[in-house]
């Protein structure tokens, strides 16, 4: 029941429910459309030459890091290293000072980190 007073707390705050008396009603035109996890979606296009965009989620607040790695595990490129709020971003990679071959993203947050493969082909 804790949990729920919590969560129901939670969602008022972000305008996410109104509260009338008797009880809850939801309201769906007032949720902002964010994601309840951390999600790191990827790079479109993929295969790419040389740009590309990076999609990605943030459940909660807090410090995203994104690098680009070659197979070596050394860091070739620094995207993003920012504070970000809850939601759903785009970042764009200019790869063109980079050869042809497999990259790693990776995004660190709080929660972890996540990584994906991109596939660079001049």
């Amino acid at each position: 029941l804790e949990e729920l007073r919590t969560a129901v707390a939670a969602a008022k705050a972000l305008n996410w429910v109104k509260v009338n008396k008797p009880g809850i009603v939801a309201s769906d035109d007032q949720r902002p459309d964010l994601p309840f996890t951390t999600r790191l979606h990827g790079n479109y296009p993929n295969p790419f030459n040389p740009m590309t965009t990076i999609v990605y989620e943030l459940g909660q607040a807090g410090n995203v890091a994104l690098g680009v790695y070659n197979l070596l595990g050394q860091q070739v490129a620094n995207i993003k290293n920012d504070y970000h709020t809850p939601g759903r971003y785009n970042a764009t990679f200019d790869a063109s000072r980079l050869s042809s071959g497999i990259y790693f993203l990776r995004m660190t947050t709080t929660t972890g980190s996540q990584t994906h493969k991109m596939t660079l082909i001049k």
